[in-house]
């Protein structure tokens, strides 16, 4: 008989799996200032109060916790709401599209995302953007958040993201971001912490600029400004064609240095980049081109440093290439020797596709074998991964310590059934173990699931005064997924 229902819902530990100038691209068809509108502060808070919970400070910022949410902010940046610019965002659990239709959040340079977003371990799954343009005055953007000024973001998964956009226009896309414009000199920006799994397909009818976790970063200012882009990764399913000019990469399309300063530091990719053969095209591993020494930027001035980072991405094209300009390299397609003065390494197996009719670039970084690539002792001796404090290794694979676990908030006894909900489903086996009042265990009852509810029979805990549950990673893991809670009985 029931007496009462108790449960402490805990987060423990989970994953989820979890260069130079080049003549050959030109800048963005238009540069436009953003200027976001203030309003006195009590009028604001209200306003603000209506529609998330937080104060959009970094110290309280909005809380995003569902598709609705995540929509909300959508509908208000597209609309051109100004109120939520230059704001803090943060997920509270993970958020799936299977059953959703997600709204890009900053369609146009227009009505730009201008925030920083914070992920907060969190994932944004199973979103899926088809867009097809055919008569298009304005380039296409492309992404999670497709245009962006002065945004950051961290902490960020985004699992099973699938981008297929074909414009008569340039594209620019990105699994998070497809264009980043930073103008504001007084801060620098970020985009770290990242972890995407995307399939992306972009035709273009001008120039095609991809990127694994966003396409194109540039400064359209006279300022000096810093991006950093730090411990991220990114499992990439790219295929991208364009009409003049291309630019792919695992993480960045393209980073212009001539006034932007890039540290590029412990980011992984895997996957592959396939690219058309109907324009030149710049490719690369980690980032496709890095433009900006050409157009005077000196050896001593160079803003890219990039360190610490490998690829397992295959890079392709089929065809025959054309008497053009094709640049393919294991780390950054199109870049000088200055560039690639970092602790870079490539898998020695991977499928790099430049012949003799391409005019590739020299193959930067150091070529190893894939087992050191995926080894901790490696990365962390070898390249500085830290893996104290960022990484951690899972059935041999490298991914981010920041991954919430799967998390356990509701549960009830009826019928002779625990019924219990959570957050972050994971591939689990669910053990229900009994207790008597002295603290014994008396039986255990087990089952497997993968969704966000499931339920065990109470029949084999007779005589138990309380219950404690359990997620396990496999019968054999010593490390629950997640802390138990107590139901008593």
């Amino acid at each position: 008989m029931v007496r009462k229902v108790l449960f402490a819902a805990i987060s423990l530990c989970i994953l989820a799996m979890a260069v130079c100038a080049s003549p050959i691209v030109e800048r963005v068809e238009s540069a436009r200032e953003h200027i976001v509108e203030t309003f006195d502060e009590p009028v604001e808070a209200a306003l603000m109060a209506s529609v998330f919970e937080g104060s959009g400070t970094p110290e309280s910022p909005y809380l995003i916790s569902s598709a609705e949410d995540l929509n909300r902010l959508a509908t208000l940046t597209n609309n051109g709401n100004m109120l939520y610019a230059g704001k803090c965002y943060k997920l509270t659990r993970d958020i799936d599209f299977t059953e959703n239709v997600m709204t890009p959040i900053g369609v146009s340079e227009d009505t730009p995302f201008m925030g920083e977003f914070d992920g907060d371990g969190y994932a944004i799954k199973n979103v899926s953007f088809v867009k097809t343009e055919t008569n298009s005055a304005e380039p296409m953007y492309a992404g999670l958040f497709p245009y962006c000024v002065n945004a950051s973001f961290k902490n960020l998964f985004v699992i099973d993201l699938t981008v297929n956009v074909k414009s008569n226009k340039s594209v620019y896309a990105g699994a998070v971001c497809g264009y980043l414009n930073v103008n504001d000199a007084s801060r620098e920006y970020y985009i770290k912490n990242c972890y995407v799994k995307t399939k992306m397909t972009v035709e273009s009818g001008l120039r095609g600029i991809v990127g694994g976790l966003v396409g194109n970063i540039e400064n359209l200012t006279a300022n000096e400004i810093k991006v950093n882009i730090l411990n991220n990764i990114a499992d990439v399913d790219i295929f991208s064609e364009a009409n003049t000019n291309q630019y792919a990469g695992g993480i960045a399309g393209l980073l212009d240095q001539k006034k932007l300063t890039f540290p590029v530091k412990n980011c992984c990719t895997k996957g592959s980049i396939e690219l058309g053969l109907k324009s030149e095209f710049c490719a690369g591993g980690i980032v496709g081109g890095i433009i900006g020494s050409d157009s005077g930027v000196t050896e001593s001035e160079n803003r890219f440093d990039f360190d610490n980072c490998f690829t397992l991405c295959d890079i392709f094209y089929n065809g025959t290439p054309k008497a053009k300009r094709y640049y393919i390299s294991a780390l950054a397609g199109r870049g000088s020797a200055d560039n690639m003065t970092g602790n870079l390494y490539y898998a020695e197996d991977i499928n790099l596709s430049p012949s003799v009719v391409v005019s590739s670039q020299a193959v930067m970084g150091t070529p190893t074998e894939r087992s050191n690539l995926l080894d901790k002792s490696f990365l962390e001796s070898e390249m500085s991964f830290d893996f104290a404090d960022t990484w951690i290794m899972k059935d041999g694979e490298l991914t981010l310590k920041i991954r919430k676990p799967m998390l356990m908030y509701d549960a009830y006894v009826e019928n002779n059934k625990i019924y219990v909900t959570v957050a972050n489903p994971s591939l689990s086996h669910i053990i229900a173990a009994g207790y008597d009042s002295d603290g014994r265990l008396l039986a255990s009852v087990r089952t497997f699931s993968s969704g966000m509810q499931f339920s065990l029979n109470l029949s084999s805990l007779e005589g138990a005064d309380y219950v404690k549950i359990f997620a396990l990673e496999s019968l054999f893991s010593l490390k629950p997924n997640c802390e138990s809670f107590t139901l008593d009985l």
